[in-house]
């Protein structure tokens, strides 16, 4: 599932589909920051880094406690620009994961 979802993620990000991401996330996802500074956010990761091509899943952790089971998977992505690591965070449903948090990091944000 976690694969899916983070090909799903990536054809987003791709089509800046940025909203769409967003709005399948779980709710917690975009009330951490403003709507509009994720979707800046997401945005600024798409110019700096470009279209995501392939992606390794490199760790993949669950927790399970009162709010809700969790599944945190680390993956190496191979951008137009640059390589990158990206973390994410989903909250698991019945047969679905929900987007909880999104971290990225890549040489190319230092330049």
């Amino acid at each position: 599932m976690a694969d899916q979802a983070v090909q799903r993620f990536h054809r987003q990000l791709n089509s800046g589909e940025f909203d769409e991401i967003c709005r399948q996330g779980d709710e917690v996802f975009s009330q951490g920051q403003e709507h509009d500074e994720l979707l800046h956010f997401l945005d600024q990761v798409h110019r700096k880094l470009g279209n995501a091509g392939a992606e390794r899943r490199v760790n993949l952790h669950a927790s399970v406690g009162t709010s809700g089971t969790f599944v945190t998977a680390q993956f190496t992505t191979q951008f137009e620009q640059a390589p990158a690591i990206e973390t994410f965070t989903w909250r698991k449903g019945w047969n679905t994961l929900k987007l909880y948090g999104y971290h990225v990091q890549s040489d190319a944000f230092l330049k």
